[in-house]
């Protein structure tokens, strides 16, 4: 498994998706061979969520969100479509989809 391993962070690095750096803290990762003998590497981000600053504002009022839009005089409407592509979301056509896909590499 470890020879997997070190091919696996060898091509990671060399396409620039991971970087070796000096961190304050790390997120251990685990190693899972798929039935089809490729390795997938899964990182257990448990401490990392704990050190993040948890946002205690409450979740705003929805209803009085509503009322007030539909008291207002003039309305407005955001078009994020464009700034889809900056992202690499790939927009689909086909099937039911909410939100558009991130690109994953694996």
């Amino acid at each position: 498994m470890k020879p997997l391993l070190l091919t696996k962070i060898q091509r990671y690095q060399d396409t620039g998706w991971w970087e070796s750096k000096q961190a304050p803290q790390a997120a251990p990762m685990i190693c899972i061979m798929k039935k089809s003998g490729k390795l997938q590497t899964v990182v257990d981000a448990h401490k990392h969520n704990d050190n993040t600053v948890k946002d205690v504002t409450p979740f705003p009022d929805q209803d009085q969100i509503r009322m007030d839009v539909s008291r207002a005089k003039y309305r407005s409407k955001i078009d994020l479509s464009d700034g889809m592509n900056k992202y690499g979301w790939q927009q689909r056509t086909s099937g039911k989809q909410h939100s558009p896909p991130h690109t994953v590499h694996s």
